[in-house]
């Protein structure tokens, strides 16, 4: 995962070290894992560091850095993360079952949505495949209405 440059600092291409990523999530309701490893420089300063990370099938996943400052002074900063780096650390906290940090129903949300986003990205065709099981009349319908909001 590399820190992405913003429109008033530049990271330089900085990668996050995946071993220094703590699976307990800081949070009993969002995906935030506490992160150990060296940061940029810019960001040396920080008491802490956590990467959160949003999980919504109708969106692309949300993968962000947030550096801790003194009090609740929290700034965030994007990261780009490949669909493997997400698996591999999200199969790693969901596999877990005991210690990921979030309550049961947020745990139940997390991994449900992470799971359709799996399927999705194994087989993207699942998308389209209701399709096949609609009437005619209902594709039409979609397929114009598509046509509509696409332009």
């Amino acid at each position: 995962m590399k820190v992405l440059n913003s429109l008033v600092e530049d990271f330089g291409g900085f990668a996050l070290d995946a071993n220094a990523i703590d699976l307990c999530s800081a949070s009993k309701d969002n995906i935030m894992l506490p992160y150990h490893g060296s940061l940029p420089a810019q960001l040396s300063e920080a008491s802490g560091a956590q990467i959160y990370l949003n999980i919504q099938v109708s969106q692309p996943i949300k993968v962000v850095l947030v550096i801790l400052g003194n009090g609740r002074n929290k700034r965030r900063y994007t990261l780009e993360a490949t669909t493997e780096e997400i698996k591999s650390l999200l199969d790693r906290l969901f596999d877990q079952k005991e210690n990921s940090g979030l309550s049961a129903y947020w745990l139940g949300v997390w991994q449900a949505n992470y799971i359709t986003w799996r399927q999705l990205t194994a087989q993207p065709d699942r998308l389209t495949a209701f399709l096949d099981n609609i009437s005619d009349q209902d594709r039409a319908y979609l397929l114009e209405y598509l046509s509509r909001k696409c332009k």
